[in-house]
């Protein structure tokens, strides 16, 4: 047989597909990053903050606020006002020790972390400056009056609600973007690198009032140049469904009976990412780290807030309803299907044809260099298929493990009725 019928033999064996492991339920296609999927995780914290807010809706709030108690639509990445909703009661001011902080915000998970009202529309500004930073000064609270607990169930108008306000800390603030990262805050890896990053110039992205006014505020009011809504805190309203006689609830699934059936698993945090806890329906069950009975084919998955990368957690866990177990998970790294279709679809027959080579030119006198040099670059291709499907990819995972109390049972001897038992 020629050289050259050779080639095309081993070529035609390197086209011929490999059997593909089992991405384990996974999608065939990669999906894209879900920003609703940040949203819906970062909708979960109660104590949002609103400086990023626009000025037109930030001052149509300050004014509903001096006038009535502020039911909101909370849903996602953002909190809608429900004007139209009446809620008894009224805000009274608490003035507290005048207090200046500020957040640093140095990549996309941190921002829908900590600003997630606004992270959708600073996406771009983060991108384009490398940090953005709230400067805020608190010189005390716009607080609830306790008579204005009303029946919202009532209301027409108030459907829509999801939570009332029921707190406001007011004051100055102001919202940079660019200047230097503070050493919390991390630094850009890209090819300016973090000698550059220091180097930018810190601009005035939105502002409200002045902190050196608030050392005017009174015990009975702000300063007027002190008054701006910094940062609300909500309590969730239930719909009167929830609590119907013979309903079933979220919370009543996790009580102690549901316990009994379910495993109770520990989801430790990832360093420097953000998860949360979802069940099957993409409700949000809590924020990583916490702690959650998971019955079986619970359906609950974990998901990242910052792409939307999900572990899903299996039907079947393999531990003792009842017991305690800490969660040990990882997503998708570095597209493994594909590594795999190279490793299996490429990388074996290569790593074939480069052993047929291989035993053709050590049998092969005449053309032996020329069989060596294919053998050489078949099983170089195999090597780096192999390479990259085993050290670069990996499938998403997600593992129970048990935790024991770690003490022995102390020794001693009973006795019962006919019998003798102990523990050595």
């Amino acid at each position: 047989m020629s050289r050259l019928s050779w080639l095309c033999a081993l070529g035609l064996l390197g086209c011929g597909g490999g059997v593909l492991p089992s991405a384990g339920g996974g999608s065939l296609a990669p999906t894209a990053p879900a920003e609703q999927a940040k949203c819906k995780v970062a909708a979960s914290q109660e104590s949002p903050l609103i400086t990023e807010w626009p000025a037109s809706e930030k001052a149509r709030f300050e004014a509903l606020s001096a006038k009535q108690v502020v039911a909101v639509e909370y849903s996602g990445c953002e909190m809608k006002i429900v004007d139209s909703c009446q809620v008894a009661g009224k805000y009274g001011f608490k003035q507290t020790t005048l207090a200046t902080d500020t957040v640093e915000i140095a990549n996309a998970d941190e921002l829908f972390a900590k600003l997630p009202l606004g992270a959708a529309g600073l996406e771009g500004q983060l991108a384009r400056s490398g940090r953005l930073a709230v400067k805020t000064t608190v010189t005390g609270q716009l607080e609830m009056s306790e008579a204005s607990a009303g029946d919202l169930a009532a209301q027409p108008a108030c459907a829509r609600v999801t939570h009332v306000v029921r707190a406001i800390s007011v004051g100055s603030f102001r919202l940079l973007a660019g200047g230097a990262v503070s050493a919390g805050g991390g630094a850009s890896l890209g090819p300016v690198g973090a000698g550059a990053e220091s180097r930018r110039e810190e601009s005035t992205v939105r502002e409200a009032g002045d902190p050196v006014k608030c050392t005017e505020s009174t015990a009975s009011a702000p300063h007027p140049q002190c008054a701006s809504p910094i940062q609300v805190f909500l309590t969730p309203v239930r719909p009167p469904a929830v609590s119907a006689p013979g309903a079933a609830s979220p919370l009543a699934a996790a009580g102690p009976a549901a316990s009994a059936e379910a495993v109770n698993i520990t989801f430790p945090e990832r360093e420097g990412e953000f998860w949360a806890l979802l069940d099957e329906n993409g409700k949000l069950l809590c924020e990583v780290p916490c702690s959650r009975p998971v019955p079986r084919a619970s359906g609950y998955k974990l998901r990242r807030q910052s792409d939307g990368k999900e572990v899903k957690i299996p039907d079947r866990l393999g531990n003792l309803p009842g017991s305690n177990a800490r969660a040990s998970y990882h997503p998708e790294r570095g597209g493994p299907l594909w590594g795999a279709i190279a490793f299996y679809g490429l990388g074996i027959p290569c790593a074939i044809g480069g052993t047929v080579t291989l035993i053709k030119g050590a049998t092969d006198e005449e053309d032996s260099g020329f069989w060596y040099g294919a053998s050489a670059m078949y099983l170089s291709i195999a090597a780096g298929t192999a390479v990259w499907y085993w050290l670069f990819t990996d499938w998403e995972g997600f593992e129970a493990e048990p935790i024991r109390s770690g003490r022995a049972p102390a020794p001693g001897v009973r006795f019962g009725p006919g019998s003798l038992s102990g523990t050595f």
